[in-house]
């Protein structure tokens, strides 16, 4: 099985638990749906990438109402710049 994992694969819970700041591989962590759109998660921001990108400063808006991109050009672009990176390297895999 564990061959099956993907290779970008990293357990979250030293993470929820409090035991870890970040995961210790991937400053940012990528998810993606069933679709294949992405999301980037960096600290306390999230970058979606949709038609538009939105972004969210989770710490103040834990609900995702607010998106704050136009606010945080710098925030959008490292982690998109990261996020292309990822994809170079050969993941993360839809």
């Amino acid at each position: 099985m564990a061959n099956e994992a993907a290779e970008d694969s990293a357990s979250i819970l030293p993470i929820l638990t409090g035991q870890k700041k970040m995961l210790p591989k991937h400053p940012m962590v990528v998810n993606h749906d069933i679709g294949g759109s992405f999301a980037i998660r960096n600290n306390h921001w999230k970058l979606v990438l949709a038609e538009r990108p939105l972004t969210y400063g989770l710490e103040k808006d834990r609900k995702e109402t607010t998106d704050v991109a136009a606010d945080h050009p710098e925030v959008v672009s490292r982690m998109k710049a990261t996020l292309e990176q990822y994809k170079a390297q050969g993941w993360p895999h839809p």
